[in-house]
């Protein structure tokens, strides 16, 4: 198994594609967002195209008013895994999700969803307890993540707790593309110049008007157009915002990945698959 991981707009759909093409193998998808149908232009979800060219995994699972956790990733990912195996083809995990893509290759052990009587403990606690609690069970959140009221109670709800010590299995292999600041900078402003150019407005407003204000909307660009929606922005600040946004994500994501002494970086396509070529001849 190989895992493609790093930064938005770091250029792991391409290298993914690429791989999966020359050696037989299928991707599974491992990012939070891409799992919402109807969100496909603001997570810049595969295209159909590229979703013919490959069989794709983990994309379009629920709708984004749905409950989705770290753990059903896990679950979903792991029977993904294994059928792609059982057919002899290779499996690639690609994304920038940290959490969930460690969920799966370090096998976390994840507990279900907190109950109701769980929840209402939970609204009763203040942030610096279910900071405590996090720290108490081993739970790992990125720091934007335990500034964030929900996605606090949710992790303590679901619970998680990695294996002591951490093992990478002999088998599994990850791979981290990172260009640098200044080149994943010109990549943000140059994706944000193109979903103007198509159809992010309208893809926002159908969700919004679909869905309201959900978490799962919570992200950009869709938090920012939707306050230009609104009336609360122009569209020159909302753009300026969306990159200032994605870049200050990606630095988040590098600040996770860094962590991982198993992941062999570099800074090109180029240079990933001609390590992923000698890994797997």
């Amino acid at each position: 198994m190989i895992a493609i991981i790093g930064p938005t707009a770091g250029g792991k759909t391409d290298l993914a594609l690429e791989v999966a093409r020359k050696y037989d193998g299928e991707i599974i998808c491992a990012d939070s967002r891409t799992v919402y149908r109807g969100m496909d232009l603001g997570t810049a979800k595969p295209t159909p195209e590229e979703q013919r060219l490959v069989p794709h995994h983990l994309l379009d699972v629920v709708n984004p008013d749905q409950p989705f956790s770290v753990a059903d990733f896990q679950r979903l990912a792991a029977e993904a895994m294994r059928d792609i195996q059982a057919r002899g083809r290779l499996p690639l995990v690609v994304g920038g999700s940290g959490l969930y893509v460690d969920s799966l290759l370090y096998s976390f052990s994840l507990r279900p969803l907190a109950s109701s009587s769980k929840q209402e403990a939970m609204a009763r606690l203040s942030d610096d307890q279910l900071r405590a609690l996090l720290d108490e069970q081993g739970i790992s959140l990125n720091p934007s993540d335990r500034l964030n009221r929900r996605r606090l109670e949710r992790a303590v709800g679901a619970g998680s707790s990695r294996p002591e010590p951490r093992v990478l299995p002999g088998s599994y292999h990850i791979i981290g593309l990172n260009p640098g600041l200044e080149v994943l900078e010109r990549r943000i402003a140059k994706r944000t110049k193109q979903w103007f150019e198509k159809n992010i407005l309208e893809e926002t407003a159908a969700l919004v008007t679909t869905f309201g204000a959900i978490e799962a909307l919570n992200t950009p660009p869709y938090r920012e157009i939707g306050d230009y929606l609104a009336g609360r922005r122009d569209l020159a600040g909302t753009q300026t915002l969306i990159n200032l946004h994605l870049r200050q994500l990606a630095k988040r994501q590098l600040s996770w990945f860094r962590r991982n002494p198993d992941i062999t970086w570099a800074a090109s396509p180029d240079e990933a698959a001609v390590h992923i070529e000698g890994l797997i001849n």
